[in-house]
Parts: C-alpha cells; sequence; structure tokens
C-alpha cells in the first residue's frame, strides 16, 4: 500500500525514532557550542548556522525560529564585533528586526569601516610603500653565476625582480598610479 511504502521510506531516510533522538541530540549540542570560528566571515557562519537551524526544524525543534536564529548570530558574532553589535541592538527598532537585517548592518558597517580608512589614508597621505613604483630595471652581466652571489643580494635580486614584474603587470592592465 501506499502508507506501507511511505513508512518504509520514512525509515530509511529519517530512521526510526531512536535515530532521530540521537540525531536531535548531536545536532542541539552542535547548537548549543556554536561559534564563530576564526578564519570565516560573519557571512559565512550565517549561512552554517542557517543550516543548522534548518536541520533543528527538520528533526523537530519547533521552537528555532528567527528570533532564535538571531540570538545565536549575535552570541557567536559578539567575541568578534562586539562595538558593531551594541550599535545595532542599541536601536529601537532592534527587537523588530530580522537575523538577515542583523548580518545586512554588520556588513554595512564593515564596508563603511573600510570605506572610511581609505578615505582618511587618501586625506593624510599614505605612508604605506609600494614596491612595484619603486623597482628599476639593472643591468645583470650574462657572466655572473648565482653561486657569487651572498644571501643578502639573492633576496634583494628577487625583491627588485618581482617589484618591476608587479609594475609591468599594472602598467599592462591600464591601472598605471
Amino acid at each position: 500500500t501506499a502508507k506501507g511504502a511511505w513508512d518504509q521510506l520514512t525509515e530509511l531516510f529519517v530512521g526510526n525514532a531512536s535515530i532521530q533522538s540521537s540525531k536531535f541530540d548531536e545536532i542541539n549540542n552542535e547548537c548549543d557550542g556554536f561559534a564563530m570560528q576564526d578564519d570565516e566571515t560573519p557571512e559565512d557562519m550565517y549561512r552554517r548556522l542557517k543550516v543548522l537551524c534548518s536541520t533543528m526544524r527538520d528533526l523537530g525543534a519547533h521552537y528555532v525560529d528567527d528570533k532564535f536564529m538571531k540570538r545565536k548570530f549575535i552570541q557567536a558574532l559578539l567575541p568578534f564585533e562586539e562595538q558593531k553589535l551594541n550599535s545595532i541592538k542599541g536601536r529601537t527598532n532592534f527587537h523588530l528586526m530580522t537575523s538577515q537585517e542583523v548580518l545586512s548592518e554588520v556588513i554595512a558597517m564593515t564596508i563603511a569601516k573600510k570605506n572610511a580608512e581609505s578615505a582618511r589614508a587618501r586625506a593624510i597621505g599614505s605612508t604605506k610603500v609600494n614596491l612595484a613604483l619603486k623597482a628599476k630595471a639593472i643591468e645583470v652581466d650574462d657572466d655572473d653565476t648565482s653561486s657569487e652571489w651572498s644571501q643578502e643580494d639573492l633576496k634583494c635580486a628577487f625583491n627588485e625582480h618581482l617589484a618591476l614584474a608587479s609594475r609591468a603587470f599594472w602598467n599592462k592592465s591600464g591601472l598605471k598610479s
């Protein structure tokens, strides 16, 4: 019968009650220890959290909604972006914001900070030395052998070569400074 086939498919792909309970416990433990990883962006962490919450809902956790997700997202991001999150949490409409809107605000603040830093660097004059602009072409005799060069000379020549190659690349790209 159709019901018998459905029950067998459900048991095959979802598992029996014991398997479902074990899966739920595993996902619940993962959710309890959810944290942002060091090399992870807020967007990547949000995607990971969204998958985790979706899996929890699939396993019967009806309490997992967007408010739960927003709370977990803020909790995991707080050690890395405390100032931004405190600013967002201080807004009068914070309680109405979705988890996606909180993520969007964090991204917007990050972009605004980078733009401000860039504008500030332009205003005071960038103090970074660009090796590509400092490179000089040097003549090397063909009879020179690398075994006669000291370690420091090799490093210097290598850096000069990289700087020259970088300058040639950027000049060909039409991005001259």
